[in-house]
């Protein structure tokens, strides 16, 4: 999980490497392709600081979730009238269901153990509708990981500069980062360091995980940003037990 240090500068180094409208435009028609469901209701689980949000919020009536309060705290001064809720996603009730439920840049992954990915894509399930769809975007799937990577990254701005180098090793059945920031400002130059535990994945556990939790399931190999995408849509009838409380 990010550190409150990390947090303050996520926007920056992401919107550095990522385009948030462009991928919102692309799954916005994701969604309209698979969604069968009537509504237009969207949990974004996982959320970070809602940056896909201000573009998802031209077509949906949103809310997100985050386990990382800093996060959140972000999103909240974002999006003050959108609803957002700290929840693990394996342990995810939030007493009502959407017609999307979207979990991106690699978040389902950070589950870190099979048992945990299947159990969130189950919870996640959950939150649907009729006829609602999941989309998730996981990390580098196992059969296509290769450990002993270094990335670097170098923002240059006039208030702000951020050196960021990143080793990638493999134990197991997790890819570890390593990451290390420089940080500096006029006020003084702050350097810290993070460690990421990302659960590996091969891609057919992902299928399994959607059709185990009741939904039908599809892959798509470009996804938003050339990472996979898994989509899983609801029946047009929910099981009993699978009904939340509006």
């Amino acid at each position: 999980m990010y550190s409150s240090q990390g947090s303050a500068i996520y926007d920056i180094i992401i919107s550095h490497r990522k385009n948030y409208a462009e991928e919102a435009e692309k799954l916005h028609e994701l969604i309209q392709q698979y969604k069968r469901s009537n509504g237009n209701t969207l949990l974004d689980v996982a959320c970070g600081t809602g940056l896909h949000l201000i573009t998802l919020n031209n077509w949906y009536a949103a809310e997100g979730t985050d386990l990382n309060e800093d996060m959140l705290s972000l999103a909240r001064k974002r999006h003050p009238d959108i609803i957002f809720t700290q929840a693990d996603m394996t342990e995810l009730d939030l007493q009502k269901q959407f017609d999307v439920v979207v979990c991106l840049f690699s978040a389902i992954s950070y589950t870190r153990t099979l048992d945990r990915m299947r159990q969130a894509v189950a919870m996640m399930a959950r939150h649907l509708k009729a006829g609602g769809v999941l989309i998730m975007e996981p990390w580098i799937r196992k059969e296509n990981y290769r450990p002993g990577t270094v990335y670097a990254e170098f923002i240059n701005r006039p208030e702000i500069k951020i050196a960021q180098m990143i080793r990638i090793q493999r134990e197991e059945d997790l890819c570890i980062s390593d990451v290390h920031y420089m940080v500096g400002r006029a006020s003084g130059i702050e350097e810290f360091t993070e460690k990421h535990e990302i659960g590996l994945f091969y891609g057919s556990e992902f299928m399994a995980a959607l059709e185990d939790a009741g939904l039908e399931a599809t892959y798509d190999e470009e996804g938003l940003m050339g990472m996979a995408l898994y989509i899983g849509v609801r029946g047009e009838t929910l099981p009993d037990e699978n009904i939340l409380t509006p």
